[in-house]
């Protein structure tokens, strides 16, 4: 898989795992000031703002520096940090993006699959090829684990979807038939092959994932 396509794969796999990696630490938001979330807020509607339109250089320096003042708020505001994360990897500061990864994987008690996964496609990025397999491994061993511990649609649609954004789609695809072959029956296959099969072909503009907070 070339380095467009892989790019293509993690962003899109991002998206899809956005829900899962803010939701099960959500609980870490729970004592995030008002004006923090506030911060992180209209972070995310500056960046968006500069996804829409590229040219928009102000939008991406004021979505820098308000999920900056957001961390600066609460320096353990779990979403803040996975937003700024967020807006370093769709700009390509990979290299930044590894200490907030390192971050967030402190504040969870147990592996993170889709962090891991993040941070093993920083180093590809990187060029940091051994770095990268090393994390491959890990992300992938990690995230069938918890399938196996708890196989419902989540944890088996989030070991595809690390699949796809670290193998490609033809190793995510033949991980769907052999859930198939067991009998899994929490997954629509019918989508999830959808979504592997697109994941390619997507452009690579666009952001991995962000999440707004409840007001």
């Amino acid at each position: 898989m070339n380095l467009s396509a892989m790019r293509s794969v993690s962003l899109m796999a991002g998206m899809c795992l956005a829900t899962w990696s803010a939701c099960s630490m959500a609980s870490e938001d729970a004592s995030a000031g008002e004006d923090c979330k506030e911060l992180n807020n209209q972070a995310m509607e500056a960046f968006v703002s500069y996804q829409m339109d590229t040219t928009r250089h102000e939008s991406l320096d004021s979505a820098v520096v308000l999920i900056d003042r957001a961390i600066h708020c609460d320096t353990n505001y779990y979403q803040a940090l996975h937003n700024k994360f967020t807006i370093l990897y769709a700009i390509g500061h990979y290299g930044d993006c590894i200490p907030v990864l390192h971050k967030l994987k402190s504040m969870s008690p147990t592996p993170v699959p889709l962090l891991l996964a993040n941070e093993a496609m920083c180093n590809y990025f990187l060029g940091k090829t051994q770095e990268y397999e090393r994390l491959k491994a890990i992300a992938i061993r990690e995230a069938e684990n918890k399938a196996k511990s708890l196989p419902d649609e989540q944890n088996a649609g989030q070991v595809l979807m690390i699949r796809a954004m670290l193998n490609g789609q033809e190793d995510a695809l033949r991980y769907l038939e052999i859930l198939k072959g067991q009998g899994f029956t929490a997954l629509d296959y019918t989508l999830y092959e959808q979504l592997i099969r697109e994941m390619p072909v997507l452009g690579a503009q666009g952001s991995p994932e962000f999440e707004i907070s409840p007001r």
